[in-house]
Formats: structure tokens, sequence, C-alpha cells
């Protein structure tokens, strides 16, 4: 009697389970639904690193601390980016200058140039820099320097992140 019971509980639970269709995610660049809580409207990526110059041409974070094979075609109905960095300077008469650059192809991401003359701490944020990001896999670094350029004039970035949203 159990046996049966058991094997009639097992069947409903099938049945019920095969015609669930359930929320599926949106649908990836391999033509493949993702899974339920794939909607996210925001998704932040850091930089493992921040950068420090008192040089007044580019420094550019070293290549163990880019983003590696970022594509932003992965990010399934993303329409905005946005580069976020904290900027710090110990000569308020300074300024501090920072770019997202492409390794891969040796060039800055334009739109990206953000700077700042305040000397507290501040986070500055670029504008939508989506339809300057190749749609390729690139490495991707931040580069920095400063307006003054003597020792010990220092100028910091750091917490980069990138922003990106979905529509």
């Amino acid at each position: 009697m159990h046996n049966k019971l058991l094997i009639i509980l097992v069947s409903v639970f099938s049945i019920i389970l095969l015609n669930c269709k359930g929320d599926r995610g949106p649908t990836g660049p391999d033509g493949v639904q993702g899974p339920p809580g794939s909607n996210d409207k925001q998704i932040r990526i850091a930089f493992p690193s921040g950068i420090t110059t008192f040089d007044t041409t580019w420094e550019t974070l070293e290549t163990a601390f880019a983003l590696f094979s970022f594509n932003v075609d992965n990010y399934v109905g993303v329409d905005s980016v946005i580069f976020s960095v904290v900027t710090t300077m110990n000569n308020e008469q300074d300024t501090c200058f920072v770019q997202l650059f492409n390794l891969t192809d040796n060039l800055p991401i334009e739109s990206s140039y953000i700077w700042s003359n305040n000397y507290e701490s501040v986070r500055i944020m670029s504008g939508n820099i989506f339809n300057e990001l190749p749609n390729k896999e690139i490495d991707l670094t931040i580069r920095i320097h400063g307006s003054i350029g003597e020792y010990p004039n220092i100028v910091f970035a750091s917490t980069p992140y990138l922003i990106l949203y979905r529509n």
C-alpha cells in the first residue's frame, strides 16, 4: 500500500514540475535564457586596484589589475555604462584626471575622461560610455595624471567601478 501511494505521489509531483514553466531571465548571447533573478537593473564591476601618481603624463594601472576579457555584450539588456572613481590629492592646487583605457587596442575610452580638483576624497562619474565600448572582449584598465607633477604632489584614484544599467 505504501509503495503504491509513493508511486502516485511521485507521479503527481513529476507532472506538476514538468508543467511548471517558471520565471526565466533574459536570453544571453548564446541564445539560452538565464535563471530567475538575472534581471538586475544595476551591476557594479570593481577594478581590483586603484592607482596613484605624481606625474603630469598618463600613468596606466598595471595589466595585472585590469578587467580581463571584458565584453559589454555579455551583459544582456545593458544599455548604459558609467565609470566611477574616488579621487584624492594631497595639494589643494592639484587636479586629478582619470580615464578608462582599452589595453587590447591601446586606445583610451575618450568619453570616460573625468577629473576633480576637490582636495577631499570625492566620487566622480562619467556620462554614459556604452556606445564607446567595443563589442568584443578587451582588457580594460584605468589611467591617471595630475596637473602639478612634482613630488610630493600626489593624486590618487581609488575604488574604480563600472556601473552597468539595464533598461
